[in-house]
């Protein structure tokens, strides 16, 4: 994440007893107006809900964001705790796939058939 050069990360990190529990990486959209969490990493899944307050005031001192958003799959065990949060289930109406089929393919009518494309969470744009 660090050495992406597409955009800036921050990280928040967790600690009890002086010893590092958890912590958040994340960004800011393009347009600046939402966090995207990139990466969890707990041994203690109750401090996410205070490591998600302490991103949220630390940016809202800084910028004048409005959302954020964390991408999990539906079996993910943190999916509860961003429930609990507020966070909610994107629709799956926002994620399209994008493809090309070049005209001398024998495959073209199947690349451009869209009940021939299944997208899985992970697969999903921003």
């Amino acid at each position: 994440y660090y050495h992406n050069p597409m955009y800036q990360v921050g990280t928040t990190v967790a600690r009890k007893h002086g010893q590092m529990i958890a912590y958040i990486i994340y960004r800011l959209a393009d347009d600046e107006q939402s966090v995207i969490i990139n990466d969890i990493v707990t041994s203690s899944p109750d401090a996410i809900p205070e490591m998600i307050a302490h991103i949220s005031i630390r940016l809202r001192k800084r910028l004048n964001w409005g959302t954020m958003w964390v991408g999990l799959p539906e079996w993910h065990p943190y999916l509860p705790i961003f429930k609990r949060l507020g966070f909610l289930k994107r629709s799956d109406s926002t994620s399209s796939i994008v493809v090309h089929g070049s005209p001398n393919s024998e495959l073209k009518a199947s690349v451009l058939e869209p009940t021939c494309w299944f997208v899985t969470l992970g697969d999903r744009d921003e």
